[in-house]
């Protein structure tokens, strides 16, 4: 009989649906139908509203409940399928472009058919690869409202992930929420790659030798003129656009307010925050926690908190979102509180044992209400962090102890201004204030620091431990302190203004061993970098083959590192104000770093006593070497050190096997165009030792060393007349067999006499050509 009446009811149910899906604009299929006690059964429904390209429906099974009349009493719909395609904004108005011209002429709204949906998808694919899904949907609709329950449902956008567990809402008729509520809520987010234009991409290295330009003076690039500013060109420094975030929140306000009833149960019982690394890996967590939403009569108010757990606080954050114009606040405070009970995982962003470090903070942030100025103060402190991260040291740095404070505004115009800003790491206490101004044509900036007067001692005793493993066992007499000044524009930047104060009075009254005076006057271990970058150990010092005693060195390999090196070493301290300044002038105006200020006493500094590990460990290690060097040793035991451990060439250390290795000759018969060679050799010794492999040195690196004896003649290293017999020497390299024949021993001279640093370097001077 059921099979009869499907049969025979069947074409006129195919009729009816196709008749008002019609009237109604929609194109709807129908595989099969069926029909039971008072029910008719539509299997594999296809829905598609015409003219709504990105709008797709699929239901499995359909029920339509019958009354005595045989009229449809209610709808039961399970395994449906729903797929949109576009942007919110273009879904909307073609939806509701669809529902006015779907509205049958002389009808009106009438009384809604009860519906159930069981077993339900979504899947929603929008521009910019952002996708969102939902998985065990549920649907009740009635003449109230509508309730709706997910399993699950996600929002993924470029950079951040919305994950959903448990979700409960209710919608009264107009689609208002009274209702929402999701048992688990997890926000991830994912920092996008930085976007760099193609023409702030420094250019691959040349492979080949054959660009002397290219270090022959230390930390300078080939440039034949002074750099001048890139601006106007992408923001140096990534400002936020407040009158855009102002208007956004302003639009997501009066969306939220218009779609949720004021004092609707709106939250997450669970929210958990996640920052991500790339390809996925977590890199901190944040939560589990409670969030809650209130809609009041003037404002949307957002409550979070981390779970309470043992002692302290639990971190707060209260954000207000005013539906008038008014400004818009977030706050926080809680603490001391463990990083554990934050939620923040072992190994996160290289934090080890977060069961026993605390933290604590409080701060304001308010944005005006026209998005005209952002106002902060932000106050934090930590106890007991650890660390492993390998920029900034080579071990676990643990007793992290550490506060600051920060307090100003940023305007709309682009202009930032810090009023108060502190820091404080162990008995290191530093304050400092500036300002920031940038647009669109020029960089402005200017700031001041002090760092309180403290004992050395106690400086080194409050330094976590593993961040200056080198240090371990000395001792430290006096104090430390210091302030200064700094202030730059770019449309300007030759007038850059940099002083300041070191008020350094460190004495190292009790060092290790290795770092004794008494160690490097008679043969001692160096460690040496092989080339395929492995390391070794190589005893040198007095008496060793490979040392030569300063003074059977030719004079002229002093005034050649002087030249590229260090022009100012017989008179600085172990740094060069002057050359401090040009680097920073010089990295301003490429908008990256192009140039370093490095000077003799702290590249001696890392090649006796460091690795090479680029690690902030390591750097701070460089500057206490490099003061003690200077207060223990003297200048020429400075010289000689340096010359001595140099790296010139591939597993080439010392002047001395550099001069046997290139000309076949001793380190007292090097000329003075032999001399500018090796010193251009030493800002990348692997690099251009290939040179050895010709006859002799290329012409246009010849002309660079041509030109640096232009630069040691006018700043008096050089007599007119050893200018002019050094524009006649050649640079020819020894391959191994018959040396070529010996030389008089180069005179003994004064070769410091004259030095100036504050002479412009020699690619300021005078152009440089390039080999051909």
């Amino acid at each position: 009989m059921t099979l009869g009446a499907s049969l025979s009811v069947g074409p006129v149910v195919r009729d009816t649906v196709a008749r008002e899906a019609q009237r109604r604009r929609l194109d709807v299929r129908v595989s099969a139908v069926r029909v039971g006690w008072f029910v008719i059964r539509l299997v594999d429904v296809d829905v598609k509203p015409s003219g709504l390209a990105g709008v797709r429906a699929f239901a499995k099974e359909a029920d339509v409940s019958l009354g005595l009349i045989l009229r449809p009493t209610a709808i039961d719909i399970s395994g449906a399928e729903l797929t949109l395609t576009g942007s919110p904004d273009s879904l909307r108005r073609d939806w509701h472009d669809w529902r006015a011209a779907a509205q049958p002429e002389g009808t009106t709204k009438g009384r809604r058919l009860p519906l159930t949906v069981r077993g339900a998808s979504l899947h929603w694919t929008g521009p910019d690869g952002t996708i969102a899904e939902a998985h065990e949907l549920s649907a009740t609709q009635d003449e109230n409202g509508t309730h709706v329950a997910a399993g699950d449902a996600e929002l993924r956008v470029p950079g951040a992930t919305l994950t959903f567990g448990h979700v409960d809402a209710v919608f009264d008729r107009a689609g208002v929420i009274s209702r929402a509520r999701a048992g688990a809520l997890t926000l991830g987010w994912t920092p996008l790659p930085r976007t760099v234009a193609a023409e702030q991409v420094a250019p691959p290295p040349d492979p080949t030798p054959s660009r002397p330009v290219a270090r022959a003076v230390r930390g300078h690039k080939p440039h034949a003129v002074p750099l001048e500013p890139t601006m106007p060109g992408p923001p140096v420094v990534a400002l936020p656009n407040l009158p855009s975030i102002r208007a956004a929140a302003a639009a997501l306000t009066r969306l939220v307010a218009e779609r949720v009833h004021e004092g609707a149960d709106v939250g997450a019982d669970s929210l958990v925050w996640t920052i991500a690394q790339d390809q996925g890996r977590v890199a901190l967590t944040i939560g589990p926690g409670p969030l809650s939403f209130a809609h009041t009569p003037t404002q949307l108010e957002l409550h979070y908190s981390t779970n309470a757990q043992g002692t302290g606080t639990p971190l707060r954050v209260h954000v207000e979102l005013p539906t008038d114009a008014h400004d818009v606040v977030a706050s926080f405070e809680g603490g001391p509180v463990s990083l554990a009970v934050l939620g923040v995982r072992e190994g996160a962003m290289g934090l080890v044992d977060v069961d026993s470090a605390r933290v604590d903070g409080r701060g304001r942030v308010v944005l005006a209400a026209d998005g005209s100025a952002l106002t902060f103060d932000i106050d934090g402190s930590a106890q007991g962090l650890a660390l492993s991260h390998a920029r900034l040291a080579t071990d676990v740095v643990r007793g992290i102890d550490v506060s600051a404070r920060t307090r100003g505004t940023l305007s709309a115009e682009g202009e930032l201004r810090i009023d108060d800003a502190s820091a404080s790491l162990g008995a290191l206490h530093l304050s400092a204030s500036g300002s920031l101004e940038q647009k669109s044509d020029h960089l402005a900036a200017g700031a001041r620091f002090d760092v309180a007067p403290t004992a050395c001692q106690a400086l080194l005793d409050s330094m976590p431990t593993g961040l200056l493993p080198a240090l371990t066992g000395t001792r430290i007499a006096g104090t430390f302190g210091a302030h200064g000044r700094f202030a730059f524009d770019t449309r300007s930047l030759d007038d850059l203004r940099l002083d300041y104060d070191i008020q350094d009075r460190c004495r190292m009254v009790q060092v290790p061993a290795t770092l004794d005076h008494d160690r490097f006057t008679r043969p001692f271990k160096h460690r040496i970098y092989l080339p395929d970058g492995s390391t070794a150990e190589r005893e040198t010092g007095p008496d060793t083959p490979d040392w030569t005693p300063l003074e059977q060195i030719s004079p002229y390999m002093q005034i050649a590192v002087l030249t590229t090196e260090d022009g100012a070493f017989p008179k600085h301290h172990g740094y060069n104000h002057a050359a401090i300044r040009a680097s920073i002038i010089a990295n301003l105006k490429a908008q990256r770093f192009v140039r370093g200020a490095s000077t003799i006493t702290m590249q001696l500094a890392k090649n006796l006593f460091l690795s090479r590990d680029k690690t902030l460990s390591r750097k701070l290690e460089e500057v206490i070497f490099t003061d003690y060097l200077e207060q223990t040793f003297s200048k020429d035991e400075i010289m000689e050190l340096y010359l001595n451990v140099i790296e010139f060439g591939p597993s080439v250390y010392g002047v001395t096997a550099a001069a046997d290795y290139y000309f076949g000759r001793m380190p007292a018969e090097l000329n003075l165009a032999e001399c500018l060679f090796l010193a251009s050799l030493l800002p990348a010794p692997l690099r251009y030792s290939a040179m050895r492999d010709a006859e002799q040195a290329p012409d246009g690196w010849m002309r660079t060393i041509h030109s640096l004896m232009e630069v040691e003649r006018k700043r008096g290293l050089i007599t007119d007349a050893e200018l002019s017999d050094g524009e006649r020497e050649d640079v020819e390299f020894w391959h191994g067999g018959t040396r070529p024949a010996p030389r008089v021993a180069v005179r003994a001279r004064a070769p410091t006499a004259g030095s100036d640093s504050d002479i412009p370097d020699p690619f300021e001077t005078a152009p440089v050509q390039d080999a051909p």
